[in-house]
C-alpha cells in the first residue's frame, strides 16, 4: 500500500509477506512502515523476512519504521525507540 507517495506500509497480517516487502521496495520510497511483519511466521521464516527488509531497505537508503515486540528484531535495529505505559523512551 502506498501512502503519500514516498511511503510503504507491510504488515505481519499481509498475505506473502516476502512479496509484500518486495513490491514496497520496489516502489523505491524513501520510508517503509512494518507493523508486525514477523509476527505471523514461525522463527526461521521471519528470520529470512527481517534478512529481506533490512538488507534491501540499506542497499536503497530506505528508511524503515519497525513496529514489533520481538526484540531480537528490535535489536538488528539502528535505534530503539519503546512505547511502555503510554511513555516512549529511548533504550
Amino acid at each position: 500500500m502506498e501512502l503519500a507517495g514516498k511511503t510503504a506500509v507491510v504488515t505481519g497480517a499481509s498475505r506473502g509477506i516476502g512479496e509484500a516487502i518486495a513490491r514496497a521496495l520496489a516502489a523505491q520510497p524513501t520510508l517503509i512502515l512494518a507493523d508486525e511483519p514477523t509476527g505471523s511466521l514461525d522463527e526461521q521464516a521471519g528470520d529470512k523476512v527481517a534478512d529481506l527488509l533490512l538488507a534491501e531497505a540499506r542497499k536503497q537508503g530506505t528508511a524503515v519504521l519497525l513496529a514489533t515486540h520481538d526484540m531480537e528484531l528490535a535489536a538488528r535495529a539502528d535505534r530503539i525507540v519503546r512505547l511502555k505505559e503510554g511513555k516512549i523512551s529511548e533504550a
